[in-house]
């Protein structure tokens, strides 16, 4: 089995709970706490992306306090100029502020998606029925085991019935932002 080397990735929190209990990966014991990494791979295009964002440090990279999700990257010998990402056997390896915020917004696009198809999925089968779309936004939250209060409830209301406005995928917004 190769080595991997682990990167602290903070999300925000919505985004950490959705992810932790999405990862098919076995809890871990890193750094003294209970944690999940995302095992990634040159041969998906998000794990293409990920590696193509490293860049090097000589200094290990803190771990803040709170919900941290951990990147799990191979470590290999670069075999020739070619290779897609950073040699991290002997120096540190972390993402810039900007790739960091970059593979976010991928994150959030993907939650936003799913939260919308669900709740779309939801008022179609109970047509007809008031409440629907506030009810199966509680109901993917929950499933899901994102906590939220009143106020994040009410966010994402919003951005439901926004997308809805607009006529625009998250995936479109995402493109267009990125761009």
């Amino acid at each position: 089995m190769s080595k991997r080397a682990l990167i602290p990735f903070e999300l925000p929190d919505h985004l950490a709970y959705y992810l932790y209990f999405q990862l098919k990966t076995p809890v871990e014991n890193i750094n003294g706490y209970e944690s999940k990494a995302l095992h990634v791979s040159k041969r998906s295009k998000l794990g293409e992306l990920i590696l193509l964002l490293l860049e090097e440090t000589d200094k290990p990279i803190k771990v803040k306090e709170g919900f941290t999700l951990y990147i799990s990257i191979p470590v290999r010998i670069k075999q020739n100029k070619e290779e897609s990402f950073v040699e991290n056997r002997y120096s540190f390896v972390y993402l810039s502020e900007k790739s960091r915020e970059s593979i976010i917004k991928v994150f959030q696009a993907f939650f936003e998606t799913n939260l919308f198809s669900f709740v779309d999925g939801v008022a179609f089968y109970r047509e007809g029925k008031k409440g629907k779309q506030n009810a199966a936004i509680i109901e993917f939250l929950q499933k899901h085991r994102v906590p939220f209060n009143e106020s994040e409830f009410e966010r994402y209301k919003k951005q439901y019935y926004r997308s809805k406005k607009a006529c625009e995928p998250p995936l479109n917004k995402l493109l267009k932002n990125l761009g």
